[in-house]
């Protein structure tokens, strides 16, 4: 499995449990190499209240930073570096080319569940996408 399906396996569990806990009403996932998925689109998300949000998937391969910078500069030569973290590169990278889309959840090769029954890191990808989809609104 590829990495990034490896990433989307990992989210479309937890959307599994949204749905199931009627957090959401429902959810679709992209078809490779479609419209929405050549328009930075993994997911859609329909809540509620009617808000849909797309989601964007990206995949934090093991690695130190600095490693992954210059891999990541070397196969994306558009790329613009400004320093800070890979996930910043990564994410501004995909923001620039997709500036509509700016819900985005970088999944770890170490919070990728072995299994449906792996509760503890699809616990943990649970509390990230949750704060995506529901964020805190400012008093």
């Amino acid at each position: 499995m590829r990495r990034g399906n490896q990433a989307e396996y990992a989210v479309r569990l937890v959307l599994k449990e949204f749905k199931k806990e009627k957090l959401i009403v429902k959810w679709r996932q992209s078809p490779r190499y479609g419209q929405e998925d050549q328009s930075g689109i993994d997911f859609t998300i329909f809540i509620k209240n009617g808000e849909v949000i797309y989601l964007q998937v990206k995949f934090r391969r093991k690695g130190s930073d600095q490693k992954l910078i210059k891999s990541y500069l070397e196969k994306h030569r558009h790329a613009i570096y400004r320093g800070g973290s890979y996930e910043n590169l990564v994410i501004n990278d995909h923001l620039r080319k997709h500036p509509d889309v700016k819900n985005i959840i970088m999944v770890s090769h170490w919070q990728i569940p072995q299994s449906e029954r792996d509760y503890r890191r699809i616990n943990i990808l649970y509390d990230k996408l949750f704060k995506i989809i529901f964020p805190k609104k400012d008093s």
